[in-house]
């Protein structure tokens, strides 16, 4: 998977390593990676002022 151009909307609120430092801890998707495709898929369309 690659990433669409999508800019979180914590990097406009000023959070960044220094508020929220990166996690020491393995974090896993709860999702499978066919799942997560599936769903950008199905919104990829949708504009980002729309989402």
């Amino acid at each position: 998977m690659r990433q669409q151009g999508v800019c979180p909307p914590s990097a406009s609120a000023g959070v960044g390593l220094t508020k929220q430092p990166t996690s020491t801890e393995r974090v896993h998707l709860k999702k499978t990676k066919e799942d997560v495709a599936a769903f950008s898929a199905l919104h990829r369309a949708v504009p980002p002022h729309q989402r």
